[in-house]
């Protein structure tokens, strides 16, 4: 029964951060600035990540499982591409700077991408009408380039909020 609830809080999240994305585009019409272009996408990968595994978790035929799970990674990468976009623009940081850090941080995010999301990475398995995942044991080394991305994006983004403090 709680995957019932699970996967309807999914749902209702990504709708009110996608709703919430798109009308702050909406109501900002005359800001300056990329701001205004930043935050829909917040909302939209959030809703693709939410979205994503909720039908993942709904869905009986662990077939499409896997190829459920590709948007919802997809959504996670860009939402830290945009977020890397926000806090190298926030921090002032030099312009050379600040498009090395996002080409750099595209070009790790399209690696772990193609390494992370390859469908035998996890193992679906369908127990009391919810879908669930594991490790696929044989994939570990995926798995950990998937959390090497996860520290250094992390770092990179407590950095960059670090100067962004220091500068307002």
């Amino acid at each position: 029964m709680i995957w019932i609830l699970n996967n309807c809080l999914l749902l209702i999240t990504g709708t009110i951060a996608c709703v919430m994305g798109v009308s702050f585009y909406i109501r900002n019409k005359e800001s300056t600035g990329n701001i205004r272009y930043y935050m829909p996408f917040y909302g939209i990968f959030s809703a693709l990540w939410c979205f994503s595994y909720a039908v993942l978790g709904m869905t009986p035929d662990l077939t499409l499982c896997p190829y459920i799970r590709i948007p919802g990674l997809i959504a996670i990468n860009a939402f830290l591409i945009n977020e890397v976009f926000v806090v190298t623009e926030m921090a002032c940081i030099k312009k050379s700077a600040a498009i090395f850090i996002r080409i750099s941080s595209f070009v790790v995010s399209v690696i772990d991408l193609l390494i992370y999301s390859k469908t035998n990475v996890d193992i679906f398995v369908h127990e009391n009408g919810y879908t669930k995942w594991y490790a696929n044991p044989e994939m570990q080394i995926n798995r950990n380039v998937h959390n090497v991305y996860e520290i250094l994006m992390f770092l990179l983004l407590f950095i960059m909020a670090l100067i962004w403090m220091k500068r307002t």
